[in-house]
């Protein structure tokens, strides 16, 4: 059986349930929280619709035939230039509060219980590690071109 297994990063886009949950707190915060070790773990958000064409390009390509490919976006950036730059893009000018991780995991363990939880203990580990891939074999195999993190947040984001 011939197969292909893609293996994103970070996956953003307008509706994720990662990125946009701290988008969503800059509506009514004056702050947005950084958890963890004040926003420095490394992430590479691709972008929705690069994993897309990426596995619509799979599907009928040869080159990607019994392979793994990771795919990340183009940049690596620390949490808090993620959440920086997606308020930029929004137009948006919000302080960043970093919050210790045991506070955030304490907090999530009641959240959890709250129908619709906004955040649990699985999320704020998910949030607190770094999410990086090597897309250099996807590039090559397939041509594709990774979206910028601005650019991408800008199709949905934007004013």
């Amino acid at each position: 059986m011939t197969y292909v297994i893609l293996r994103p990063s970070w996956v953003y886009g307008p509706e994720d349930q990662s990125l946009n949950r701290f988008l969503t707190m800059s509506r009514f915060l004056p702050f947005v929280p950084i958890i963890g070790d004040g926003g420095r773990q490394r992430l590479q958000p691709v972008f929705i619709d690069d994993v897309g064409r990426a596995v619509a390009e799979a599907v009928d390509n040869k080159a990607a035939d019994n392979r793994v490919l990771e795919i990340g976006g183009p940049e690596v950036l620390t949490m808090k230039e993620v959440i920086r730059t997606a308020l930029e893009v929004m137009g948006r000018r919000r302080f960043l509060l970093p919050i210790p991780k045991v506070l955030m995991k304490a907090q999530a363990v009641l959240l959890q219980l709250l129908p619709g939880p906004p955040l649990t203990p699985d999320a704020v580990d998910f949030i607190t590690m770094d999410a990086l891939a090597d897309s250099s074999e996807l590039v090559e195999s397939l041509g594709l071109r990774l979206t910028p993190f601005r650019e991408g947040l800008a199709t949905y984001l934007a004013p």
